[in-house]
């Protein structure tokens, strides 16, 4: 995979074996010797570990499936151990397999899989980030707005993880920086409990639209189904990047409240997002109301606004 970052130098994004399938094997190749069809290739911000010298991105590819069907093998690593940091270092982030990914076949694969794939299927794959050398903080605020400007950061990373803050044309804001640097190595603020990326909350948000949608062309049970995955899509990532189990709906329930706990109960993340599986697990059931239903619709978006304020710095 991609590189760790370095005494001096940054980790090379995206990087891999020649002998495997995440080589840069150029698009035209694939598609022309294989029943596939490539509909996204790139580096995936955020993924690097922070550091003075940050770790190399990972990529992101997209497969499309054009055979009536096709033997998948997967055979991938850093799935639940993430690439260390090293001297201070953040760790990359981990590797992340889907199939149908924003479908209602949405399903997330573990890192060793063997199965068969039909016409029309989609796999993405998002490798592990590389680790970061160094503190974060120590990095340049000026090689970090060279981030920002590349699109290998967003503007939230940089200012979570190396305390730097841009202006509107991208520039650093050194005064606002320095502040941001001083209050963060002292420990004023509160570390973030979890990261999601913009493109994380825009896919939950669009499975929220979708359920709208199921709501108002009378498909009940498809509008709660599409309602509990915007939100346990969520908690997936961040029970993922804690360390807790999120394998079952069980297992993401105890999440939300491992979370809401956090924050002792204000907002009452857990009463939120169990509301979303109980309406999907009960509405065939005769005592769920339409009050019910619309309490639901109501609550899982502002679930999703919680999620995103949460995770930014109280001033």
């Amino acid at each position: 995979g991609p590189r760790g970052g370095g005494p001096s130098i940054d980790g090379a994004d995206g990087l891999a074996s020649p002998v495997l399938n995440m080589a840069n094997t150029p698009i035209e190749s694939i598609e022309s010797d294989q029943p596939l069809l490539v509909e996204r290739y790139g580096l995936m911000p955020d993924t690097g570990g922070a550091g003075e010298y940050r770790g190399g991105l990972g990529i992101v590819r997209e497969f499309r499936v054009l055979a009536e069907e096709a033997t998948f093998q997967l055979r991938s690593d850093r799935t639940n151990f993430r690439p260390w940091g090293v001297d201070g270092g953040k760790p990359g982030t981990p590797t992340q397999n889907w199939l149908n990914p924003g479908t209602p076949e949405e399903q997330e694969l573990p890192g060793k899989h063997l199965m068969t794939l039909k016409k029309g299927d989609l796999y993405r794959v998002v490798q592990a980030g590389a680790g970061g050398y160094g503190n974060p903080l120590n990095r340049d605020p000026h090689a970090v707005a060279e981030d920002v400007a590349q699109q290998k950061l967003t503007r939230e990373y940089a200012r979570w993880q190396y305390g730097v803050v841009l202006d509107v044309f991208g520039e650093p804001d050194m005064a606002a920086t320095d502040e941001l640097r001083e209050r963060l190595q002292a420990g004023d603020f509160a570390t973030p409990k979890y990261h999601l990326t913009p493109e994380q909350i825009r896919a939950a948000r669009s499975i929220v639209a979708e359920a709208d949608r199921a709501f108002d062309a009378g498909d009940v049970p498809s509008g709660c189904q599409k309602l509990w995955d915007a939100a346990s899509s969520l908690v997936a990532i961040i029970a993922q990047q804690r360390g807790w189990p999120h394998e079952t709906p069980s297992d993401l329930t105890v999440a939300a409240d491992h979370l809401s706990a956090e924050y002792d109960y204000e907002p009452d993340l857990c009463a939120s997002f169990g509301a979303a599986g109980e309406c999907r697990e009960n509405i065939d059931r005769p005592f769920m109301k339409q009050r019910d239903i619309d309490y639901v619709r109501e609550t899982v978006p502002a679930f999703i606004d919680d999620l995103e304020k949460l995770q930014t710095w109280a001033e």
